[in-house]
């Protein structure tokens, strides 16, 4: 077994294991739009007026870290605000947003402090097209690959991405946990 089978035994690179069938598991896309983006150097204002114009609140100044907000301030809104029958549909829609943003930024492709996720992803979400679907599925395994691949780092301690994913492998292709493992 190569020195990267001993740690990962039931990742990609074995030809008898195929990771996006657990996206399937979590009803995630892999086909259709691409998610793709470029970092956007905007202001603190900027991203403001992007995040009332799309999840319908304008969060504080100290809920940015550049061009990610904080999961306390979508968290925070949800809990503060809800939509009812009566609702404006674009009302709806937003908070339709934050929920996914939670779900990204909490679960999916959650970054190594897990409390921040990045607002490029919202530029997936203006415009809900559901004939043409993203493609959430890969978006998410490629985020894991990457910060699989940032965690070898010399002095690297955390890792984000959907650590379940990982698990989902291990456990349906050993049955067991290896025992480098126990």
């Amino acid at each position: 077994m190569a020195p990267r089978d001993a740690y990962f035994p039931f990742f990609s690179w074995r030809s008898d294991y195929n990771a996006t069938r657990h996206l399937h598991h979590l009803a995630l896309p892999i086909e259709g739009n691409l998610i793709t983006g470029v970092d956007i150097k905007w202001t603190t204002q900027q991203w403001q007026n992007y995040c009332h114009q799309w999840l319908g609140f304008r969060p504080n100044e100290d809920a940015f870290k550049r061009s990610r907000i904080k999961l306390s301030a979508l968290l925070d809104w949800l809990l503060n605000n809800t939509c009812d029958d009566e609702s404006p549909f674009d009302a709806v829609l937003q908070e339709a947003r934050v929920c996914v943003m939670c779900i990204i930024g909490g679960i999916l492709c959650p970054d190594a402090t897990g409390n921040t996720v990045s607002l490029l992803y919202l530029r997936h979400m203006e415009i809900i097209d559901e004939e043409r679907p993203s493609n959430w599925g890969t978006a998410v395994l490629a985020y894991l690959y990457r910060e699989l691949c940032m965690a070898s780092q010399r002095g690297k301690t955390n890792i984000g991405g959907a650590m379940q994913l990982l698990n989902m492998g291990m456990v349906t292709h050993n049955n067991t946990c290896p025992d480098s493992l126990e």
